[in-house]
């Protein structure tokens, strides 16, 4: 089992511009020095296998090993800021420049890989009532199993979740507190230590390895050449949420949204899974 244990970040930063959907601008590539010991080098090495596409709308990297759930982006793989699409707000606030984030995401035999990166100096986590987590400070992951969409503008039941994880508190310890949605009704509590969210300055991360069991799916066999279908977004707090009532909610953004503008969401993921972009799945 790799080792959690001294390991050290090390920072390079390339200036890459980036095209395509849902991505813009420059970005720090983020890399993880080897570990303390051969048999955790020889892992990450594995793992760093993958290389990260300019556009994880386009495609996803394959995993040769499973992630490791830390709250550092798996090895080899570079998070591309996200273009904040659909800013949708309480009382039509504009959305803060500082309120940015950046994402990667990859695949393994059994699951999908996501990484957040949230920019957020004041964040709110809202109170651990599962109907509330998106009144304050928190990231979502919308995945569809193999990227059909075919019960559009409905998710298929099952192969289609929203994965809602409450942001950590500002202390430095992991929280591992989420729903699972499906056509914005819950289905379940998502606790699992395959997803957490941690402080970094700043701001902080989601890191999650999404599975069956979180798709609500007997079995899920991912191959190269297959696709899924995939979304982000960023709950954004102004104050304390721990109210209950979303009053201190700002607003949210996304890295897609559909051009179909019509009720009962206006093209947002949370009810149109047509706002997915379907990534393949390289070899």
């Amino acid at each position: 089992m790799m080792s959690h244990f001294l390991r050290v970040r090390t920072w390079s930063v390339v200036f890459v511009a980036l095209h395509g959907c849902g991505y813009f601008g420059y970005e720090p590539l983020i890399s993880r020095s080897s570990d303390a010991s051969t048999s955790d080098s020889a892992a990450d090495a594995a793992t760093c296998s993958a290389a990260s596409p300019a556009d994880y709308c386009v495609s996803l990297p394959h995993l040769s090993s499973v992630p490791v759930i830390d709250g550092i982006v798996d090895c080899g793989l570079v998070p591309r800021p996200m273009t904040r699409q659909g800013w949708y707000s309480n009382g039509n606030v504009p959305i803060p420049s500082s309120a940015t984030s950046r994402m990667a995401a990859a695949w393994h035999a059994d699951g999908i890989y996501v990484y957040v990166e949230v920019d957020d100096a004041s964040y709110y986590p809202a109170t651990r009532m599962a109907d509330l987590l998106y009144c304050g400070d928190s990231a979502e992951i919308y995945l569809d199993s193999d990227g059909s969409l075919g019960a559009a503008p409905l998710y298929d039941s099952p192969g289609t979740s929203q994965l809602l994880a409450r942001s950590p508190e500002s202390s430095a310890a992991a929280e591992h507190w989420g729903t699972v949605y499906r056509d914005k009704a819950i289905v379940k509590a998502w606790r699992t230590a395959g997803f957490g969210t941690w402080p970094r300055p700043g701001g902080y991360v989601l890191e999650a390895f999404v599975t069956a069991d979180d798709m609500e799916l007997v079995s899920w066999a991912l191959a190269s050449g297959g696709h899924v279908g995939l979304d982000v977004g960023v709950n954004v707090s102004t104050s304390d949420g721990s109210a209950g009532d979303c009053g201190t909610r700002m607003g949210q953004y996304f890295l897609r949204e559909s051009s179909t503008m019509v009720d009962p969401c206006y093209g947002r993921p949370y009810c149109e899974p047509r706002a997915f972009c379907t990534p393949v799945l390289d070899p």
